[in-house]
């Protein structure tokens, strides 16, 4: 099942820093032993999929880059871009890991080292967080 997600310019800029930062969330001893090789993945296509997002942000998003691979054969691919944003679709097992893992790095971080590591306000995390989980096929409020 395919789930699609709108990220704007903050929003963007929100789920980038996240990721980026996830390597070092490693370090808060998490649970989770696919966490971080998960999030690795993920950092690895952040290069590729922040080409996409200036490309189409820009209005240069003919033919070029359109779809990035994931894990396992999964992938993102960009569906449409407008008005200064992008919307992506994925299958939704992916999206839910992402969230999950974002979600740690995010509640591990906390208010303040998030605004010191990232320089992004947690109430723009909080609306891409929002807005990630509310794209998820049966998710609930």
């Amino acid at each position: 099942m395919e789930a699609s997600v709108r990220l704007t310019s903050d929003g963007f800029s929100a789920f980038f820093g996240l990721v980026k930062e996830s390597p070092n969330v490693s370090g808060y001893q998490v649970a989770r032993k696919s966490f971080e090789s998960d999030l690795k993945e993920l950092v690895e296509i952040l290069p590729g999929l922040r080409g996409i997002f200036r490309r189409t942000v820009e209005g240069a998003a003919e033919g070029g880059d359109r779809e990035l691979v994931f894990r396992s054969g999964e992938s993102i691919h960009l569906e449409r871009a407008d008005g200064g944003s992008v919307v992506l679709s994925l299958e939704a097992p992916l999206l839910e890991a992402i969230v999950e893992e974002l979600e740690i790095v995010r509640g591990r971080l906390g208010d303040t080292e998030l605004r010191t590591r990232t320089g992004i306000e947690a109430p723009v995390v909080d609306s891409l967080m929002a807005g990630l989980r509310t794209a998820i096929p049966g998710h609930r409020s």
